[in-house]
């Protein structure tokens, strides 16, 4: 099942999650080789934006910090004390995010030219001041992200593993053409009153 284009993502993710599954657990020994080597291109495609955004995060992230004022000085009422420049109100906190949509291809069953023909929405928090030196997760495409349990034929890359956590099986992740991206990035300030902005 695709994404209703008449509801949010979050409405979507919800309604897929609540729904009994119609079709037994697919695994890895249903699959045919080609079908395998499908999943495998599908990983190497993640594990090359993971690496794309990881890289450009990497730079995001120390200077989006350098734009964050201390959160002591933000919770001791001094926020309107901390300035960047003269009139350049500093960040009070900021959200570096990876949404991706993966399409249907246009052969699938329920593809219709009128719609968005979305199968799943994914959003990879990624601000990272708390992952310094992580070796797990996303970016670390040198690590085996699948479950023990699975036995998958090949490793797997951390957007390839929350696919496989999402409630689609793995003939589900065979539908997808392509990704969209989107690399958002919220800035969060306050703004005192007597403050020009």
């Amino acid at each position: 099942m695709k994404f209703d284009s008449k509801l949010d993502c979050y409405q979507n993710i919800r309604r897929m999650q609540n729904l009994d599954p119609v079709c037994p657990c697919v695994t890895w020994a249903d699959l045919l080789p080609e079908e395998v080597e499908t999943l495998r291109q599908l990983n190497a495609t993640l594990i090359a934006i993971e690496q794309r955004y990881a890289a450009e995060v990497a730079q995001l992230n120390p200077a989006c910090e350098a734009r964050t004022a201390r959160i002591e000085d933000v919770r001791h009422g001094r926020f309107h004390q901390v300035h960047l420049s003269e009139g350049d109100v500093r960040l009070s906190d900021f959200e570096v995010e990876l949404q991706l949509e993966f399409w249907l291809k246009e052969t699938d069953p329920e593809y219709d030219a009128q719609d968005e023909n979305v199968l799943w929405y994914m959003f990879e928090p990624l601000t990272c001041r708390e992952r310094t030196g992580q070796n797990f997760g996303f970016g670390c495409a040198h690590v085996d992200h699948s479950e023990p349990s699975a036995d998958a034929p090949f490793p797997q890359c951390w957007l390839f593993h929350k696919l496989t956590d999402a409630p689609l099986s793995l003939r589900d992740l065979l539908r997808i053409s392509s990704i969209w991206c989107d690399l958002v990035i919220t800035e969060q300030r306050l703004v005192p009153i007597n403050n020009s902005f």
